[in-house]
């Protein structure tokens, strides 16, 4: 940052360099890598161009960065200059196997780059020889890691070769390879999630994310190979776990709209995939509707697993919705099976589903002995996040007993849980903080349960999950109407918090969700509104409320405070 900063001065006398400037010009050197020269032409760019619009052409870098001056060795007057200099002195073989190269996205294996990139069958000996090369003219770099050594090509470098793989006319044949090396990959990992504890399954699957969406991105949104596409897309723990849920949620809707008959047994897969993902978001009714059909066709497929998988989606979806009487039989048969085929992780996740219909029904003492059971499968084979899951069950099934400050206490240990799971846990924390500020509005510490809503609301934004969205809003005007000042608020406030309700309810409701999921004392805060302004203006303010946009309920919760 300090070459920059000074080479910009020496451009431009006149240049600031303040927060704004310092967070674009760390972006700035950043994707240059690093690299001297390469910010030498970019600060010279200062005379003409701020640091953040500099920063906005870095995808142009070659046609952007070139030098000033010239009397400069011709190597130093552009980027392209250099890199064809340094291009020139490699071998044939060598320049072939860089070129491949910028087809990964991030870090790569010895066994990636041997697949990807070798061009006559070349043992991995040769392909050694070509990394050992590439590294030492500073084209390629290590990155060190505890299982295997990974590679990386630095992003000017990745562009370039970028460029004359395309110039060769081998992009889509290297490509494709690129995207069926990872889609054997992640096949793998995907299929052994159910006997891999969370710990270790994760770390591996993780560093595939950066080239599954480079694959994805080709297959689907170029459409090079939708068939290819379709099976990465169906690959449900990944989507599930390694991907944010927004962009699998993308991913997979893209694949459903390509699918065709061609692809029976991906649709099923696809089908469950997007069940799995809608129901994290909350969706409820459209995870039942897609569990359903992943059902429909598992047992036009015979496919035994597949079915107890969509059958304890779609039972824990009718369950949220209190249609027990179509959950139970679903969940029960699901349970057999798991238990007859031997896989614990597909038994717990049943329990936690038939615990949580205990709990809905009153059935705490049955629903303990369910849920310890259940919690007791997923330790056993090291499922953290189906653990951690259970662990809020009991936290729902002890307020709903009554038992606050014990709910209080889970709802708080398990969020240490989901912390510690790290990144892959992000999207279950909204949830667990609405159930944190759930037990502290109840226990009228209205101050803690509202700054846990507000947390709850921007997580749920970032991260695109709409149910918490509404939930978390809710709490925040039920907070308002229970505390004791609310005769003191001003009209405008008051009419907010009815206005919010009213998104509220027309959001749970499309989703499918009882508003009793995190909305504590819901029928008296609404009660005490209808006390203050009269029932007829708290209809017109609902239904007016039930037309908002998330933006606009957002706005109108600023009203709260």
């Amino acid at each position: 940052m300090a070459l920059f900063v000074d080479r910009a001065l020496a451009t431009n006398p006149h240049f600031s360099f303040g927060d704004a400037e310092a967070q674009d010009v760390g972006e700035i050197c950043r994707r240059l890598d690093g690299i001297p020269f390469a910010l030498e032409l970019a600060a010279a760019r200062i005379n003409v161009l701020t640091p953040h619009q500099v920063a906005q052409r870095l995808d142009q870098r070659f046609r952007l960065l070139s030098a000033q001056n010239a009397n400069a060795l011709p190597r130093h007057q552009t980027m392209t200059a250099l890199f064809d200099w340094s291009y020139d002195l490699l071998t044939p073989r060598e320049q072939r196997f860089f070129e491949a190269m910028s087809t990964f996205a991030g870090g790569f294996t010895l066994e990636a780059a041997t697949a990807v990139c070798a061009i006559n069958a070349e043992d991995d000996v040769d392909i050694i020889e070509l990394i050992a090369s590439l590294v030492t003219k500073s084209l390629l770099v290590v990155e060190s890691s505890d299982q295997e050594q990974r590679y990386r090509l630095l992003e000017s470098s990745r562009q370039y070769a970028q460029s004359k793989l395309v110039a060769r006319g081998e992009q889509k044949k290297v490509a494709r390879r690129h995207a069926l090396c990872y889609l054997e990959m992640a096949e793998r990992l995907d299929g052994a999630w159910e006997r891999t504890p969370d710990r270790e399954w994760l770390p591996q699957a993780n560093r595939l994310l950066e080239n599954l969406r480079a694959a994805l991105d080709w297959t689907l949104e170029k459409r090079s190979d939708v068939t290819l596409g379709i099976r990465l897309a169906a690959l449900r723990m990944m989507m599930r776990r390694v991907f944010p849920l927004a962009e699998a949620r993308r991913w997979v809707r893209a694949a459903l709209a390509l699918v065709d008959d061609s692809t029976p047994p991906e649709l099923a897969r696809l089908e469950l995939a997007y069940a799995t993902i809608a129901s994290q978001l909350g969706e409820i009714n459209e995870g039942l509707t897609a569990a359903e059909r992943a059902l429909t066709r598992y047992r036009e497929l015979n496919d035994v697993f597949g079915i107890a998988q969509a059958q304890v989606l779609a039972g824990g979806r009718l369950v949220i919705l209190e249609r027990f009487s179509e959950a139970e039989p679903l969940l029960r048969e699901a349970l057999e099976t798991a238990r007859r085929v031997g896989d614990r992780r597909l038994a717990a996740n049943a329990l936690r589903m038939i615990g949580l219909a205990q709990t809905l029904v009153g059935g705490f003492d049955t629903a303990r002995a369910t849920l310890t059971e259940a919690y007791g499968l997923a330790n056993a084979v090291g499922a953290d996040f189906l653990a951690a899951s259970i662990g809020a069950s009991f936290y729902s099934l002890e307020y709903d007993a009554g038992n606050v400050e014990k709910a209080l206490t889970l709802a708080t240990d398990t969020m240490d849980i989901y912390r510690e799971l790290g990144r892959s846990a992000l999207s279950e924390i909204p949830a667990n903080l609405a159930g944190v500020a759930m037990s502290l509005i109840t226990l009228r510490r209205y101050d803690e349960g509202r700054a846990n809503a507000h947390e709850a609301l921007a997580l749920s934004r970032e991260l695109g999950i709409v149910a918490m969205v509404a939930i978390s809003l809710g709490q925040l005007a039920v907070v308002t109407l229970l505390e004791p000042q609310l005769e003191a608020r001003s009209p405008a406030a008051k009419n907010a918090a009815a206005e919010v309700l009213g998104f509220v309810d027309a959001r749970l409701t499309a989703l499918g969700i009882p508003k009793k999921y995190g909305l504590p004392e819901y029928d008296d805060a609404l009660q005490r509104l209808r006390d203050e302004i009269g029932a007829k203006e708290l209809a017109k303010l609902l239904a007016a409320g039930a037309t908002l946009t998330e933006d606009e309920a957002i706005a109108q919760a600023g009203a709260l405070e």
